[in-house]
């Protein structure tokens, strides 16, 4: 076995930890290197026992890679916060310590924790990743104390270069904005409003940042007439590590006023953003769902709403038929009458009103009547409602002995559109219909009722040979409608 030993030309770029090359792999031996510093050298190997060495070997020793700092490209705001990404783009061989430091504390602090007002510089420890486990990045928090321009903070750890990034500074800005639509009611729930604080750089748009640790920002709010809304919690402060504070709006009648957020000392002075424009309207009822149509024993339901938001509380409203003679009203478990009391919810999902048809035709006028809101009128219209035989068949053969079924059903017509229109019962409702056989003696029929729960069954009896007709014939209050079908043909064998 020959001796051989590996020799590094340059050991302050590459150290051979073991130069006896001592394990033996196939046709070859393995030895260990160590980089060092960045740098060129060469290995050769020096043998003995007469075998010969080959040429040297280049190594090259490239430069670690530098970890990064990742942050929103919007400047910080004075005496605002945001976090900076820490970002390290290669695998840590132990856990690394990494520094950053802002170059001029005087305008820029560094904090490991946003909850603690930074210094000139701080620490990160980060672990090296380990397989099948999460990895998040870990952030520092970068506090602006005021001043424009950039401060460079510098990232280091040791053994990895340097990475330098450039920070810039803005003066901070206070926005006002509106959550839902500004156009409200006296009796809708307090609007929400939002104080907004962030960096407005010129010609950039605003960018919303937190307050750093330690600093309290105090605004005043104000409506240009109080007679229409105002604002109950007229000064606030926004604390540290606050990116907006919420306040309500309380309207009190209608026309407009404008709400106005205090410009705090050393913020810019932008006051469009710092204002809102509120609409308040008289409250309306108003009806929402299908076509408002009835006839005799039928009934349709509505969802009655005021506004399009939440309300301030429960409001009560009176719901009242002008002919309870043609049309009674009800809601949920409130028995149909000529006049009810409905609550609505103050989460503003409305009450579901329903109007029963008596009888009669034309229209009937409803009215909604509410404290603090205008009186509303809906039109109900009277159709004809007629019965008929849910299936249609213009003829039918049926065996002696055997027996037939059929089903009722309640329809509206409506005739300015020539429709039929599906009719829902109105509770309560019990109506015998008459339905006869032609010819009693070959096609016997049962006596057929219809309601909610009475689909009106008729039954139908073959006796014996011959040929006879089904009719049905309309109660008091209804009528044959068009279209429908109210005679059956049948023949027996």
């Amino acid at each position: 076995m020959p001796a051989i030993r590996v020799v590094s030309a340059n050991p302050g770029l590459v150290r051979v930890r073991s130069e006896a090359a001592t394990r033996f792999f196939n046709t070859g031996w393995t030895v260990e290197v160590e980089p060092v510093s960045a740098g060129n050298t060469r290995l050769s190997i020096e043998t003995s026992g007469g075998f010969r060495a080959g040429e040297p070997i280049p190594v090259e020793v490239a430069v670690p890679e530098a970890a990064n700092l990742f942050l929103n490209s919007s400047p910080i705001g004075r005496d605002l916060q945001v976090s900076a990404r820490l970002s390290v783009p290669f695998e840590l061989p132990a856990r690394t310590v990494f520094r950053v430091t802002s170059a001029d504390p005087s305008r820029l602090l560094v904090s490991a924790n946003p909850a603690f007002t930074g210094t000139a510089s701080a620490e990160i420890a980060v672990e090296p990743r380990r397989p099948g486990f999460p990895f998040e990045d870990p952030s520092v928090w970068l506090q602006a104390l005021g001043g424009e321009g950039t401060v460079n903070v510098t990232l280091s750890a040791a053994g990895y270069p340097d990475r330098t990034v450039p920070v810039a500074l803005a003066q901070a800005a206070i926005q006002l904005t509106s959550r839902r639509s500004t156009q409200v009611t006296p009796l809708d729930a307090p609007l929400q409003l939002s104080i907004l604080v962030g960096a407005s750089p010129p010609n950039q748009s605003f960018s919303s940042q937190a307050v750093r640790p330690g600093m309290r920002i105090p605004v005043t709010l104000t409506s240009s007439d109080p007679f229409v809304g105002t604002v109950p919690t007229a000064s606030i402060e926004l604390v540290a590590s606050a990116t907006e504070r919420l306040v309500l709006f309380e309207a009190r009648s209608p026309g407009t006023t404008i709400v106005t957020v205090s410009q705090p000392p050393g913020f810019v002075n932008q006051l469009a953003p710092r204002q809102v424009l509120i609409t308040v309207l008289p409250a309306r009822l108003q009806l929402q769902g299908p076509a408002r149509a009835v006839g005799a024993g039928t009934m349709v339901s509505s969802n009655l709403r005021l506004g399009e938001g939440p309300l301030a509380a429960p409001v009560r409203v009176t719901i009242t038929s002008t002919d309870p003679a043609r049309l009674l009203v009800s809601s949920g478990s409130t028995p149909a009458a000529g006049s009810i009391e409905a609550i609505l919810p103050a989460n503003g999902n409305g009450v579901e009103v329903s109007f029963h048809g008596i009888g009669g035709d034309g229209s009937v006028p409803v009215r909604f009547s509410a404290a603090g809101a205008n009186p509303f009128f809906a039109d109900i219209d009277i159709l004809p409602a007629g019965f008929s035989f849910q299936r249609v068949f213009s003829g039918s053969t049926l065996n002696v002995g055997s027996s037939d079924f059929r089903l009722l059903q309640l329809q509206l017509y409506d005739a300015v559109s020539g429709q039929l229109l599906a009719a829902t019962p109105r509770p309560g409702l019990r109506v015998p219909v008459s339905v006869t056989s032609s010819d009693p003696q070959v096609l016997s029929v049962s006596e057929a009722v219809f309601g909610p729960n009475l689909p009106g069954n008729v039954t139908i009896r073959a006796l014996r040979a011959g040929s006879a007709t089904i009719r049905l014939t309309q109660p008091p209050g209804y009528q044959a409608l068009p279209g429908t079908t109210t005679t059956l043909d049948f023949q027996v064998q």
